[in-house]
């Protein structure tokens, strides 16, 4: 039932890939480039980044089965020479300090805090080094005070379409109710509540404003010759 909800969650967050694309379009090229993917979920901008690069990767989740998810498709799709899954969160000790060209965050400091999130991004990238932020796009004032405190400058930034989230969550709740039918048609209590679960969800979610429009933000690291 987890991957059939997972499958549904990768084929809608595919449609959001082209800004994965435009935002690493920003950055300069690095030669050997290394990027962390903090929060990968079970990949979708991981392998977008992979598509679009000859970057190593390594790409973290706290949550089991989305590792396994995203290694399957690590193998699936021919990266396993530059792609690495670990099952840790961004603070766990086993990540290497100081050694990405690139951190990429997806969604990811919208869950464990802003501040948090650039602090411990700092300890992780080289001197000079980037971070590359996809957050909701409330407290902009706030969140330049705090890149600005933490020692980072801003590369360049952008605000999705109005219509991106709100067409993400339309995908998510027409496959969804297909879901739900299915499991009705046949017979399948669990896959039924578990679809509508999602779709309240969903609907608190769309509840409010902040969740249907996002940014990213490119910084860059400040190094000793700045």
């Amino acid at each position: 039932m987890r991957d059939e909800l997972r499958s549904i969650g990768d084929a809608c967050r595919a449609a959001l890939n082209e800004y994965t694309v435009r935002a690493f379009s920003l950055l300069p090229p690095i030669d050997g480039m290394r990027i962390l993917d903090a929060g990968c979920g079970s990949g979708e901008p991981a392998l977008a980044l992979a598509r679009m690069s000859a970057a190593r990767i390594c790409a973290i989740d706290p949550d089991a089965a989305s590792c396994a998810a995203m290694g399957r498709k690590v193998a699936r799709d021919g990266f396993a020479n530059r792609m690495t899954v670990m099952n840790v969160d961004f603070a766990s000790p086993e990540i290497q300090k100081n050694p990405f060209d690139v951190v990429w965050a997806e969604g990811l400091f919208n869950i464990i805090g802003f501040e948090a999130g650039l602090a411990r991004a700092g300890e992780l990238l080289k001197p000079g080094g980037y971070l590359v932020i996809h957050d909701e796009i409330s407290r902009g004032d706030e969140k330049k005070r705090l890149w600005e405190k933490h020692g980072y400058g801003i590369v360049d930034s952008f605000v999705l379409p109005e219509n991106a989230w709100p067409d993400y969550y339309k995908c998510m709740k027409t496959a969804l109710a297909a879901l739900g039918d299915s499991g009705r048609a046949r017979g399948d209590d669990s896959l039924v509540r578990a679809a509508e679960d999602e779709l309240a969800a969903i609907e608190e979610q769309m509840k409010r404003p902040e969740n249907l429009r996002s940014v990213f933000y490119i910084l860059r690291k400040r190094d000793a010759h700045d």
